[in-house]
């Protein structure tokens, strides 16, 4: 076997623990090819010293160490070291020892005399179980990440904004979100604080248009005893409070142009005058604003907005999409405040599949918050039936689509009707995938194409999942 037909040893670092120094040049001259990293010990103590001071990506444990039991130090590594991959070297191998490797959880063992292709093979296949296990991990520790970011729902859309929003926290530059009203912002900015090292201090929130123009300066900046009529006592302003946090200004589109020049010159600077003072006051906070309106037209077409600002403000940058967009999540997204709604009032609340098919063809106009605010309404007009149906529905959302026969395409309604019966088919399996298959003459690699394929995810659908 040539040295290409092992890669995953090219650079590998390498321990070598063996009393025989013989044995260390016979395993040196095996792996010379390679591109290994090999580092020798011949004590138990000195292999101690070296894998608390290197890393290592594997190592190789003779069994038979005059200062101590191999196998001991191998459970120790393992217990303490899990990222290196552990392989015992013996030159007695019996059913006694075996059975001692096994309790030891060691997962590869050589025995002498070996050849170098046996040696190349094993230290490559466990080099390969090692990435592979801290590949999964890695990946199953940035889902635990994204799913915590508070966002419901399957979409491409859904799934790329959870990464931007862990990579834009990640950093510190100022974020700008940017979208229809009810598109979630506010939520946006409140994960984007919460995965940023500001995490342990609360965001400081402020609606820029609720700030009358003559009161801004003294509402960010903070003010002297007297420095104007009514200042009666000094005052921290908003960028003070919000030292060593996140800000979070919403409807940032709505400041005055004087107030964007003075709010420019404290963001490039970090330094600020609280009004009736000429000493500069610092605050490190980290900016996240928001805003239903076009700022680039508000830029180019009346000059309402300051170009210098708007290019400062979104180093970062964030677009939401009107949930008709996205119209997948709508079930996700329903689940969900049936969930939250029905915690609240000890209750759990379930949705029939005509009424989902009627929400899913509304357009709702005022995205997600109206979606919310029309599950909260139907979970009350149902707190007896706890079952939400589509005459309900008809209530609540009178100008809901009545589904008028041959108003869409035969395939919009067969796309709708394969939608609803997986559905109501994870929903009748509790979200098990095999008993699912079965359910609908389907191979589960199929019936798992297809819920990706309409965005369903069977852990929605499980009896200890939140959006059941």
């Amino acid at each position: 076997m040539t040295s290409e037909q092992f890669t995953e040893l090219n650079n590998a670092a390498v321990l070598i623990l063996d009393d025989d120094p013989d044995i260390h040049d016979v395993i040196a001259t095996m792996l010379a090819e390679t591109g290994a990293r090999r580092t020798c010990a011949t004590t138990i103590a000195q292999a101690r010293q070296l894998i608390a001071k290197q890393k290592f990506d594997i190592a190789l444990i003779d069994i038979g160490m005059p200062d101590g039991s191999g196998i001991e130090l191998i459970g120790q590594f393992t217990s303490e070291h899990p990222d290196v991959s552990m392989i015992a070297i013996t030159g007695n191998a019996s059913r006694g020892m075996a059975l001692d490797l096994e309790k030891a959880g060691i997962p590869a063992v050589i025995t002498k005399p070996f050849s170098a292709s046996q040696l190349r093979f094993t230290l490559c296949k466990e080099l390969i179980k090692r990435n592979t296990l801290i590949k999964e991990g890695r990946v199953q520790a940035e889902d635990m990440r994204i799913s915590e970011s508070g966002f419901v729902g399957e979409s491409r859309y859904m799934q790329e904004l959870r990464k931007k929003v862990v990579s834009l926290a990640a950093s510190d530059i100022p974020v700008l979100i940017q979208g229809p009203t009810g598109t979630g912002k506010e939520i946006i900015a409140r994960a984007v604080h919460r995965f940023s090292k500001y995490k342990d201090k609360a965001m400081i929130i402020v609606n820029s248009s609720a700030t009358p123009e003559h009161l801004e300066e003294s509402e960010f900046f903070g003010h002297a005893k007297g420095a104007f009529t009514g200042a009666m006592e000094e005052k921290d302003g908003i960028l003070k409070c919000a030292n060593g946090s996140s800000l979070f200004l919403d409807e940032v589109g709505d400041l005055s142009l004087r107030m964007q020049a003075k709010l420019l010159r404290a963001l490039d600077g970090h330094e600020f005058c609280r009004v009736g003072e000429t000493t500069p006051q610092k605050s490190h906070f980290r900016l996240i604003s928001a805003t239903n309106r076009p700022l680039e037209e508000m830029i180019l077409k009346n000059n309402t907005f300051r170009p210098d600002l708007f290019y400062r403000l979104r180093a970062g940058e964030i677009e939401t999409q009107a949930l008709l967009q996205h119209r997948d999540d709508i079930p996700s997204l329903v689940r969900h405040f049936m969930f939250e709604f029905g915690k609240l009032h000890d209750k759990t609340f379930s949705i029939t599949q005509d009424a989902l098919t009627v929400l899913l063809e509304y357009d709702w106009p005022g995205n997600i918050r109206e979606l919310r605010n029309t599950v909260e309404m139907l979970c009350t007009v149902t707190m007896k039936a706890k079952l939400i149906t589509r005459d309900s529905i008809a209530w609540v959302l009178p100008h809901a689509p009545k589904t008028a026969p041959g108003k869409t395409s035969f395939a919009a309604k067969k796309q709708s009707f394969e939608k609803e019966y997986y559905i109501g088919l994870m929903n009748k399996t509790e979200g098990n995938i095999a008993l699912a298959a079965r359910e609908a003459g389907l191979q589960r690699s199929n019936l798992s194409k297809k819920l990706k394929e309409f965005g369903i995810r069977a852990a929605d659908f499980k009896a200890s999942s939140p959006l059941r």
